[in-house]
């Protein structure tokens, strides 16, 4: 991701696009371990880890722009405090490239004062503020709004890979025991100059190519997009269902029971049984589907990591 940034911010910076906005999906929580993954975790990580993680990729994204022996400086510029938002300004000795991490609305007088020296690059990277989908915007309205909103206009959106949850993809359908039956997880990826893509994903982080836009697609948008997907029978949305399923309808158990009894010559096995027949290897190779499968099937609590669900079985077969 940060090479890919790397190149598209070298690209806008070669057409004379010296303001640009930056913004990364951070390798935190669920995408600590597995970056593709897209199922929340029960306990997400702090900001200050959030923003601690933000810093860390835009040194290395200045790194790749100035040099890989580059010396980059981070100055904490927010009113601090631990119940505070964290913001930062990261350069390099000679501040001829300036990076501001997790600006808030309040520090829009500080990216400001830094865009007064013509020529120098500025980045925005992973900005905090809510322009949309509110009544009132973080930059208030009226002639304030408006002051602001001119003044990002002139930052170009070089980068972006983020993910967008549409309408309740979590959601079980109770016919069927699958999620996804609805909206979806999608990831819009930009590298200037190419246009918006969206990528509807998989939890097992598969992922599909739905279509491409000028413009920043909004969540009406995406949903369309997502409409326009299904009605196209994409295999994405199909794969998206399967991993994800919490149990199969009584039709699939009946298909599922007359397969194995037609496999075994009669009687399927207990589930104690095939419990205990399982092995460690059996029990990492089995995916989060299937392990919610099973413990649901004991009665057992299904929610949670993949790394608790394993260790859920495990404790059901060595009781």
């Amino acid at each position: 991701m940060v090479d890919q940034a790397a190149a598209a911010v070298q690209a806008a910076l070669d057409a004379g696009r010296t303001r640009q906005m930056v913004s990364l999906l951070l390798p935190v929580n669920e995408k600590e371990a597995d970056f593709n993954s897209t199922e929340p975790v029960d306990y997400p990580c702090s900001l200050q880890k959030e923003f601690d993680t933000a810093c860390a990729l835009t040194k290395s994204l200045l790194q790749r722009l100035l040099g890989a022996g580059t010396n980059i400086n981070a100055k904490r510029i927010d009113d601090g405090g631990v119940e505070g938002e964290p913001c930062a300004v990261l350069f390099p000795d000679d501040k001829s490239f300036l990076a501001v991490v997790f600006p808030t609305a309040d520090r829009l007088k500080q990216l400001q004062g830094y865009a007064k020296q013509e020529g120098r690059p500025l980045l925005i990277v992973n900005p905090q503020w809510r322009n949309e989908g509110q009544v009132i915007s973080d930059f208030g309205f009226g002639p304030w709004r408006k002051a602001a909103d001119d003044f990002l206009a002139t930052f170009e959106p070089s980068y972006a890979l983020k993910e967008k949850r549409i309408g309740s993809p979590g959601t079980v359908d109770a016919a069927t025991g699958t999620r996804f039956v609805s909206g979806g997880v999608i990831r819009l990826l930009r590298c200037y100059p190419g246009p918006w893509e969206a990528h509807a994903m998989a939890a097992n982080g598969s992922s599909q190519f739905l279509e491409n836009s000028p413009a920043e697609q909004g969540y009406k948008d995406l949903d369309a997009a997502i409409k326009r997907g299904r009605a196209a029978k994409l295999e994405i949305f199909a794969i998206a269902q399967q991993v994800t399923a919490v149990y199969r309808s009584s039709s699939e158990e009946e298909e599922a029971a007359d397969g194995a009894s037609s496999a075994a010559g009669g009687g399927a096995g207990a589930t104690s049984e095939e419990l205990a027949s399982l092995s460690d290897a059996d029990i990492e190779a089995l995916d989060a589907a299937s392990l919610r499968r099973l413990l649901l099937g004991m009665g057992m609590p299904a929610s949670g990591k993949i790394s608790k669900l394993r260790e859920r079985v495990r404790e059901a077969r060595d009781a």
